[in-house]
């Protein structure tokens, strides 16, 4: 593949638009091995699991126009604030708790543990 594409932005993924945060989590785990094809093989040190790579900014931009309009505009707002990135794996865990709290039932207050 690096033969035919010898850079990373000429391979194009279109995923369409995934309509469960598990197709998600799997559409991110694809874009961390395109990521790999691309590592240097003579590194031993880059990481042979797409889980524990880290999601780069190209990475979560195109996962995030890849989500359907239910999360894509609350996805769009995440920021790693000049922390690491953090790896594939624990990005599948925030996005699955990202998903349990877009969907709780209204009126119940997060950050206060009442109903109102």
């Amino acid at each position: 593949m690096r033969e035919r594409y010898p850079f990373s932005e000429d391979v194009v993924c279109y995923p369409g638009k995934w309509t469960t945060m598990e197709r998600g989590i799997q559409y991110l785990r694809e874009l961390a091995v395109r990521e790999m094809v691309y590592y240097d093989p003579d590194n031993v040190q880059l990481p042979i699991d797409p889980d524990e790579v880290q999601c780069t900014r190209l990475m979560w931009r195109r996962f995030v126009k890849s989500a359907p309009l239910a999360y894509a505009n609350s996805l769009a707002v995440i920021d790693w604030k000049g922390e690491e990135a953090p790896t594939v794996d624990e990005a599948s865990v925030q996005l699955q708790q990202h998903e349990e709290n877009l969907f709780l039932p209204t009126g119940l207050c997060l950050s206060c543990g009442k109903t109102v």
